[in-house]
């Protein structure tokens, strides 16, 4: 690192042998830059020792003057480089290896620090594994060992192996089970499912049988008040289709009877008189009966009929 600055640095003012770094150097232990037109080093040029009349040019960090010519040949001012004020290229040299120093101490503290705490955490280990180690002495003495103590450890890794199978068999086998159960469980919440909702058609269902029992039983209650009230009317026409009929039969009685007597009563001489008289009266009755009879047949193909809210309604016998 001091190598790479000391070439980025000016040469021809580190070739000079009291330009050489040491560490009671003033520049390590300046905190900042001199105040301005405070200078240190006497009145001659730092670089070629030429007394000064005035100086051109001095470092912020060092204080030393630098004559006009030296300033013009070697440029030891680097302003824009270093961003430290108006100073010299030793000093930018001194200050990045300054800084450099501080961070390789720190390093070095805390490696020194970590160091320490890992030489204390080996001793406290080396302390364990020795008091493991006695123990395990003390035990052995207090304790002998048999002598068929290599063929028990045998067994009973054997039996720990056996049994290790028979918990992963047993693992196994539980993941299985716990699967069919997860199966079994999802097929349930779906099949509860499913009866809730053929539950619920069912109680729909049940509510329209309900509907159409009550419109069912309305039904069938206006059919009997129909058919009551059609029987009523149906005793009342054939009451009086009866008196009709007795009525009709009376005056066709009589009428024939008349006819009969008035027959009688004519000569043979007015026979036909008699004829053309019945021709008549015959052909002028008989529109009068097909009158009477269209009449009848009105009557009894059309009726009307009361419903139970006092609607009428035509029945056709």
């Amino acid at each position: 690192m001091m190598m790479w600055i000391m070439k980025s640095c000016g040469q021809s003012l580190l070739r000079k042998s009291k330009h050489r770094f040491s560490p009671d150097d003033r520049v390590f232990h300046l905190k900042g830059p001199l105040k301005e037109g405070k200078r240190r080093g006497g009145d001659k040029c730092r670089v070629c020792d030429i007394p000064l009349k005035k100086a051109f040019n001095h470092c912020d960090f060092c204080g030393y003057s630098c004559c006009k010519s030296c300033c013009y040949k070697l440029a030891p001012f680097m302003k824009d480089k270093t961003r430290l004020g108006v100073s010299c290229d030793v000093c930018v040299a001194k200050i990045s290896i300054y800084k450099s120093y501080k961070k390789f101490k720190k390093a070095e503290y805390k490696l020194d620090i970590q160091l320490e705490t890992e030489e204390r955490r080996f001793a406290s280990l080396v302390k364990q594994q020795e008091d493991t180690d006695s123990e395990i002495e003390n035990l052995n003495n207090t304790f002998p060992a048999p002598e068929n103590y290599d063929e028990e450890i045998i067994s009973h890794q054997r039996e720990i192996k056996a049994q290790t199978q028979r918990l992963e068999e047993f693992s196994r086998v539980s993941l299985q089970t716990q699967s069919l159960l997860d199966f079994y469980e999802t097929e349930l919440a779906r099949v509860s499912e499913e009866t809730k909702e053929r539950q619920h058609q069912i109680v729909e269902l049940d509510k329209e049988i309900n509907d159409l029992d009550s419109d069912h039983n309305e039904v069938n209650y206006l059919i009997h008040e129909a058919k009551d009230e059609l029987g009523v009317y149906e005793q009342n026409f054939i009451d009086k289709l009866h008196e009709n009929t007795s009525i009709m039969t009376d005056s066709l009685g009589i009428t024939y009877k008349q006819r009969m007597q008035h027959s009688i009563k004519i000569s043979p001489l007015t026979n036909g008189l008699l004829k053309s008289s019945k021709m008549t009266s015959n052909s002028s009755s008989i529109p009068l009966n097909r009158s009477r009879k269209k009449e009848r047949a009105n009557q009894t193909s059309h009726s009307l009929c009361t419903n139970a809210d006092g609607s009428s309604k035509c029945v056709i016998f």
